[in-house]
């Protein structure tokens, strides 16, 4: 058992609920504590991927780094719902209409955690989910695969489920967005009614303001920060 299953404590740092006092707490009863909540460094800003609106929650700092690796990289199906701790009940009301694309993921990982990490975060705040769109062979966004031909790794299936609905893809982390990209260009043949992302971090969010200059700076401070992005699948 998980030290976080035992009733009253952090999922993350296993403190106490119960000596949380902050108005947040004792209104909506999160799963973590004001602390660990307070260390998911919010974004701020307007993002797009193919003029498609993106909302990023949160930086991807150090904090979120380690939950994260705790929740992939170790098993830990508990921390599924400490990622949305914050917005969860926006998150229920503003996606209350749409259809949740869930981002593929690896199936063997998939297979040795016994969960889908995307679809367990999705799970949290909608019911409404459309699995469909698959890999067709493993890929890491760290590696060095051609953005181009990132379109050629993933396919869809009962993409009939789009037709004209409102379309919200979920994401883990953005690397360089081409896994996005991908998705959108296999979901937009199906006319839905509209496409949104959410994704719950980045480590360089700028990279898709719409309105960033792209200078040779920028861009050479952007791809260093995906290398240091070490994104687990």
């Amino acid at each position: 058992m998980h030290p976080s299953d035992q009733k009253g404590q952090c999922l993350i740092c296993f403190a106490p609920l119960d000596d949380d006092c902050a108005l947040f707490s004792l209104l909506y009863h999160p799963p973590i504590c004001q602390n660990c909540l307070h260390r998911f460094e919010a974004t701020s800003g307007n993002f797009s991927v193919s003029k498609k609106p993106l909302a990023i929650l949160y930086h991807y700092n150090e904090f979120f780094k380690k939950v994260l690796f705790n929740y992939k990289g170790r098993d830990d199906y508990a921390l599924k719902d400490a990622f949305l701790a914050n917005h969860l009940s926006r998150l229920k009301k503003q996606y209350a209409s749409h259809l949740v694309v869930i981002a593929p993921s690896s199936e063997p990982d998939n297979s040795r955690r016994g969960f889908c990490p995307n679809l367990a975060i999705a799970r949290t705040f909608t019911n409404d989910i459309f699995t469909g769109i698959t890999k067709k062979h493993f890929y890491k966004q760290t590696s060095q695969i051609r953005r181009e031909l990132v379109k050629d790794a993933l396919k869809i299936e009962c993409g009939d489920r789009l037709w004209g609905r409102k379309v919200l893809i979920f994401d883990d982390v953005i690397t360089s967005g081409s896994t996005i990209k991908a998705m959108i260009g296999l979901i937009m043949p199906y006319q839905p009614e509209s496409v949104e992302i959410l994704v719950l971090a980045s480590s360089h969010p700028a990279r898709f303001a719409p309105d960033k200059k792209r200078s040779f700076h920028y861009r050479l401070l952007a791809a260093l920060n995906i290398k240091r992005c070490k994104r687990l699948d």
